[in-house]
């Protein structure tokens, strides 16, 4: 299978179908490999019967990392620190680029700068179509199929599922999408979170604010953290994302990525048998206690700031007080502007009434 990977000229479909693409798009791409990964990042722009193949390539690349010649030849060695499990099984099925994805940012592949650009153009690259993603594509298909048929990308898909996802949660009733899928789901949320790269609607809606506020905040997570932390300063556009991303992401902490990684400590000291997706709730319990850490208590805190802008952003209340909220502020939800936060209206009324 490797050596099928090696060079366009040993795999027939491509040259079957793939031959003015490559002349029009490629044409510059000679070394080993790279005319595939041309082909991928030109996927949209090609000829139907070439993009088919090309798609059935990168389906098939990511389900077996060892057809992909680039990660490869510069990632062996993370592979052999980080995957050694994988690697004896012999059997890879997309735990392999799983494996590289989730220890991309630690110290010693943060300085693999090759070998941290050829994941992270992988993960750009299965943007494109959510069968990319081996293990989301099999957990969740059937569901992608039941809700989602309209959506194009994998994160369109994947901010259906969440949506379909948080109303049940908010409703209290069983969940439409299994334990599977649902923490696939997360997964991808979480990589998201981690770098607004795998977000491109969110990266084109906040280009202006990015450049203006967080040009700086280049670490894992931190682009995403300067926006929320500069919400009263945002455009519109940029505003109306970030509320969506808010609206997720303190609803289910398994996919706030600053929260997870600067609580990590305290999670396991406080919280370690408590659902990823209360975490929040929990660490909220114990965020004055002496031995808490003063990182994650400021984390805690500006989560708990944002929250109480808008019900929206609190699944519990919503689930709790739902009917109440609909029989006495059922106006100024009415008239609240879409993707906005009410700025404590909700809350403030009903503490008038209750």
């Amino acid at each position: 299978m490797r050596q099928r990977a090696i060079s366009v000229d040993l795999m027939p479909e491509v040259e079957d179908y793939c031959l003015s693409d490559l002349s029009q798009f490629c044409g510059e791409h000679t070394e080993k490999g790279s005319e595939m990964e041309c082909l991928q990042n030109k996927l949209e722009k090609l000829q139907p019967e070439c993009k088919t193949v090309v798609t059935k390539y990168t389906e098939e690349e990511a389900a077996n990392v060892e057809l992909n010649p680039v990660i490869m030849a510069v990632c062996t060695e993370a592979m052999q620190q980080h995957c050694s499990d994988i690697l004896k099984a012999g059997t890879d099925n997309g735990n392999m680029m799983d494996c590289l994805i989730s220890h991309k940012n630690d110290a010693d592949l943060r300085k693999d700068l090759r070998c941290r650009a050829a994941i992270e153009h992988f993960q750009i690259i299965s943007l494109k179509n959510y069968h990319f993603t081996t293990k989301f594509k099999e957990a969740c298909r059937p569901y992608v199929s039941r809700h989602c048929a309209a959506s194009a990308t994998k994160n369109e898909v994947v901010a259906c599922l969440s949506e379909v996802m948080r109303n049940d949660t908010i409703k209290a009733q069983r969940h439409q999408i299994p334990k599977d899928c649902r923490q696939q789901v997360k997964s991808q949320l979480y990589q998201q979170r981690e770098s607004i790269a795998l977000d491109p609607k969110l990266g084109n809606a906040c280009k202006i604010e990015l450049e203006q506020f967080c040009a700086d905040q280049k670490g894992p997570g931190q682009e995403l953290e300067c926006l929320i932390q500069n919400t009263p300063r945002l455009g519109k556009a940029c505003h109306h994302a970030i509320f969506m991303i808010k609206k997720s992401e303190l609803g289910d902490s398994g996919t706030d990525y600053t929260l997870l990684n600067t609580c990590k400590e305290m999670v396991y000291k406080f919280c370690p048998n408590e659902e990823s997706v209360k975490l929040l709730d929990c660490l909220k319990k114990y965020k004055d206690d002496s031995s808490f850490d003063q990182r994650c208590h400021l984390v805690v805190v500006n989560r708990m700031i944002e929250q109480n802008t808008d019900f929206r952003f609190n699944p519990t209340l919503q689930s709790a007080c739902g009917k109440n909220i609909d029989r006495y502020c059922s106006n100024i939800v009415a008239t609240a502007q879409p993707n906005e936060e009410l700025n404590g209206k909700v809350s403030f009324l009903y503490q008038i009434f209750f």
